[in-house]
C-alpha cells in the first residue's frame, strides 16, 4: 500500500472522545490531523492562521453556527475541502449540506477504510481541480494575449484604410474635379468624371466606416459615451433599429484601453441584436456607481435563450466576458422579465476617488 501525502486536516467535532479517536486514526495512517475545533469560531480561527486542505466537519456541532453554516463560512474565504460528518441527517439537512458543495460524506461511526478513502479521493479531486484552475488560467492568459493581437492589427489595418487608402481615395477625388472642371466642354466626359467621383465618394466612406468598425479613431480624443453613441448612429441608420444612448455621468473620462473595451461590448451586443433579436429598439445605458462603470445594453427583442451563451454565435461574447473577468470585470447577460435581453458589463473604475474608512 503507497503511503499517503500528509495531508493537513481540520476537525470540526464538539465531542472530545470522537474528535480524539479521528486525530489518531488519521495520525496513523500518516496525515497530519493538526488541530480540533469544536465550534465555528474556533474552526474559522484556525483556517485563519494555519494551512487547511480537508476538513472533517460534523454536521451537527453545538452552539449558534451549525457544521453546514461553518462549511459555508469557510468556503466561502479559504480554499478547503469538506467531508461531512454525521449519525444521522434528515432530507432538509441534506439539502442544506448539499448546497456547499461538500468532498465527500461519512456516517458515523466512521470506518477506518472509508475514512481513508474518502480522503485520498478528495485530495485526487484537489489535485484535478488546481490543474484544471492552472488550465483555465493558462487559456485566459492566451484569449488575452490573442485579444491583444487582434486589436494590435485592427489598429493597424484602421490606420492604413484611414491614413493610407482614405486620403489616396480623396487625392482621387480632388482629381477628378479638376478633370470634370477642365472637361466644361464635353458633356460625356463630364458626366463620366462625376459618375466615378460618386463612386470614390462611396468608396470614401465605405473605408472610413470599415476604419471606423476596426478601431474607432475618436477613442483617442472623444469620451465613450460620444464613440458610442456615433457608432449607434450609424449602426441604426444601417440596421433600421431604433438606438437611444444615455450617459448618467458626462465628465467620465477613462484611458483608451478601458473605452476600447465597453466599445466592443457595445458594438457586439448591437450586431447579436440586429442578427437575432427581431428587436425594433435598444437602449444603451452608460454608468458610475461608486467605484464601478457599468454598461447596459437593452432590447426589445424576443429574449435570449437559456442555453444561447453555449451556442458558437455567442463566442464573440464568451471573448468579452473573459476579457472583462481579466480586469476585474464581469459580464451578464439574462433575458427580460417579458421579452428582450439585457447585456450588463462592469469594471472597477480607476479614475474614482479612492474611499477611506474614518
Amino acid at each position: 500500500m503507497t503511503k499517503p501525502t500528509a495531508a493537513r486536516i481540520l476537525i470540526v467535532e464538539d465531542e472530545q472522545i470522537v474528535a480524539r479517536d479521528l486525530q489518531q486514526t488519521l495520525a496513523d495512517m500518516g496525515y497530519d490531523p493538526f488541530a480540533i475545533a469544536s465550534s465555528a469560531q474556533e474552526a474559522v480561527a484556525f483556517a485563519a492562521t494555519q494551512t487547511v486542505e480537508i476538513v472533517l466537519m460534523d454536521i451537527r456541532i453545538k452552539g449558534d453556527i451549525d457544521g453546514i453554516q461553518t462549511a459555508a463560512i469557510l468556503k466561502s474565504q479559504f480554499p478547503i475541502s469538506v467531508i461531512y460528518l454525521t449519525a444521522h441527517a434528515d432530507e432538509t439537512m441534506l439539502d442544506r449540506a448539499k448546497k456547499t458543495e461538500p468532498h465527500g460524506y461519512l456516517v458515523k461511526p466512521v470506518k477506518a477504510s472509508e475514512l481513508r478513502c474518502m480522503i485520498e479521493i478528495t485530495l485526487h479531486r484537489r489535485k484535478l481541480e488546481r490543474e484544471l484552475s492552472r488550465s483555465h488560467d493558462h487559456i485566459r492568459d492566451m484569449a488575452q494575449r490573442l485579444e491583444v493581437v487582434r486589436e494590435e492589427e485592427r489598429r493597424a489595418v484602421a490606420v492604413q484604410l484611414h491614413d493610407g487608402i482614405a486620403q489616396d481615395l480623396f487625392a482621387m477625388k480632388l482629381g477628378l474635379s479638376q478633370l470634370e472642371t477642365m472637361a466644361k466642354r464635353n458633356r460625356n466626359i463630364r458626366s463620366l468624371c462625376s459618375e466615378i467621383t460618386d463612386a470614390v465618394v462611396k468608396c470614401m466612406d465605405a473605408t472610413r466606416q470599415v476604419a471606423n468598425e476596426l478601431r474607432p479613431v475618436a477613442l483617442a480624443y472623444s469620451p465613450i459615451s460620444s464613440v458610442i453613441a456615433e457608432h449607434a448612429r450609424q449602426f441604426a441608420q444601417r440596421s433600421k433599429l431604433e438606438v437611444r444612448v444615455t450617459e448618467t455621468d458626462r465628465s467620465l473620462r477613462l484611458d483608451e484601453a478601458t473605452q476600447l473595451l465597453l466599445f466592443r461590448a457595445a458594438q457586439e451586443a448591437l450586431t447579436n441584436i440586429a442578427r437575432h433579436a427581431q428587436a425594433r429598439s435598444v437602449e444603451i445605458a452608460l454608468r458610475t456607481d461608486g467605484g464601478r462603470i457599468t454598461l447596459e445594453v437593452i432590447d426589445d427583442g424576443i429574449g435570449i435563450d437559456e442555453d444561447a451563451m453555449q451556442k458558437p454565435r455567442s463566442l464573440g461574447l464568451v471573448g468579452l466576458r473573459e476579457r472583462f473577468a481579466a480586469r476585474g470585470g464581469g459580464l451578464v447577460v439574462r433575458r427580460g422579465e417579458k421579452a428582450g435581453t439585457r447585456l450588463t458589463v462592469y469594471l472597477p473604475n480607476a479614475s474614482a476617488p479612492a474611499t477611506h474608512a474614518a
